[in-house]
């Protein structure tokens, strides 16, 4: 929220009123991410965690070797 808030030179409240009432993304643990989730998107992701859940019965702990994770980063262009 402070590097949206700096970038745009707006105030905090502008800046939360911005991202929670015109963009509709709310904080859910702690990240910003919309809640607008359709069904399909509910459903693919029951998909994947039952895909990983029958590979780590499968397969063990040697599964998570080759997964990647990182952290999302808020890039500005111009």
């Amino acid at each position: 929220m402070d590097d949206v808030a700096t970038a745009t030179g707006c105030s905090h409240g502008q800046t939360y009123n911005m991202m929670y009432k015109r963009l509709g993304i709310h904080n859910v643990c702690s990240r910003w991410v919309s809640r607008q989730l359709t069904t399909q998107h509910k459903s693919q992701s029951m998909g994947f965690s039952l895909q990983h859940l029958q590979r780590y019965q499968n397969e063990g702990e040697d599964m998570l070797s080759p997964i990647v994770t990182g952290d999302e980063s808020w890039v500005q262009h111009y």
